[in-house]
């Protein structure tokens, strides 16, 4: 069974912290439902691929021993299913990879409308070609979704 290391000390933007990788993932989640709820209430969409290129460029400012973030062109991202890709690796050298694909919340309908994207040539729908290309990698990465939501109570 694979089990992380304890916290590293990090570096976000050239600045040394304390925090560990959970506080980071924590406030990229936070941002990102301000970011849906602010689409919301303006009721301009936001397309996967702009938040999630804001996500990755807030990761990407990390800067810690046994972490990576890999994004994945549009090309590639027809081959393998997946938008990026996570890397953990602990001190003793063993890493864990995740192949992930992003899917968002359509603000008017409030339903994952792209989820079962597909079918896609001969490769299958995404979530076919996401995990045949996350387990057939060499190494295997995990396939995971991703996915950016934003609701709100409603008033009877």
């Amino acid at each position: 069974m694979w089990i992380p290391d304890p916290p590293f000390k990090i570096e976000i933007m050239g600045r040394r912290s304390s925090i560990n990788l959970s506080t980071v993932f924590e406030e990229v989640s936070r941002d990102t439902w301000r970011l849906l709820k602010r689409g919301r209430g303006t009721r301009l969409g936001l397309p996967e691929e702009t938040v999630t290129t804001l996500n990755l460029l807030k990761l990407s400012e990390v800067r810690m021993p046994g972490f990576s973030v890999r994004s994945f062109s549009k090309r590639l991202e027809g081959e393998n299913g997946a938008d990026w890709e996570w890397w953990f690796g602990r001190r003793d050298g063993t890493w864990l990879g995740f192949r992930i694909q992003a899917k968002v919340l359509n603000l008017d309908s409030d339903r994952f409308e792209h989820l079962h994207y597909g079918p896609r040539r001969a490769g299958g729908t995404q979530a076919e070609q996401l995990v045949r290309s996350a387990f057939n990698a060499d190494p295997p990465r995990v396939p995971l979704y991703c996915l950016y939501s934003h609701w709100f109570k409603r008033h009877s």
